[in-house]
């Protein structure tokens, strides 16, 4: 912009910042962030809202034959668990429409991490339920620990512990941030950063 006291010099606007067409004042460059409204969001939140859909159905089929034989033999509860885990990894994709401030982009962070150890936690007890079924069931004739459906969730219970202490103590040392990003000079991008 020109320098109000010396009309031969300029002075450069500020990141963010562009002139007016006047060349006297330096005018905000729009923020742009994922927003609800375009093409990628609302595909985004329209394949999440079928996914939301489709796991309350699969969880009323659940509900409706609870106490039938292959539901039991499925491991009911670690199965509303990994329901529940598959539901909230649906969920998170519409914390990224939201505009990024720090609180957002730290649930964000924690958020995705959570869902999907709440996912794995649950496969991982199952499978390490059936191979230690099978494996006990070679050595001998007595039913292997740790198989009722309360010490199972309380294994997947500690790994989500771990996993979301493990989050925290990341969110903790390097918290994410909103923060304005200029690759060009006529860019202002709102994102996350840590």
């Amino acid at each position: 912009i020109r320098n109000p006291d010396d009309e031969t010099q300029c002075s450069a606007c500020p990141q963010g910042t562009l002139p007016n067409a006047e060349r006297s004042q330096c005018l905000s460059i729009p923020e742009v962030y994922l927003r609800p409204d375009t093409g990628w969001a609302i595909g985004a939140m329209s394949f999440s809202t079928i996914g939301i859909l489709l796991t309350f159905a699969v969880l009323g089929v659940f509900l409706q034959h609870n106490d039938t034989p292959v539901v039991r033999a499925s491991g009911r509860e670690l199965s509303y668990v990994l329901l529940s885990g598959i539901l909230l990894c649906y969920m998170v994709s519409f914390l990224f429409v939201l505009r990024p401030t720090d609180i957002v982009c730290g649930v964000q962070q924690t958020a995705i991490g959570l869902c999907f150890s709440v996912v794995y936690a649950a496969l991982f007890t199952k499978t390490n339920r059936i191979a230690r079924i099978f494996r006990g069931g070679k050595k001998s004739a007595g039913r292997p620990g740790l198989i009722s459906p309360k010490s199972q969730l309380v294994i997947c219970g500690g790994l989500v512990t771990v996993q979301g202490l493990i989050l925290l103590a990341w969110l903790w040392i390097s918290p994410s941030v909103a923060k304005h990003v200029h690759p060009t000079r006529e860019d202002n991008l709102l994102v996350c950063s840590s």
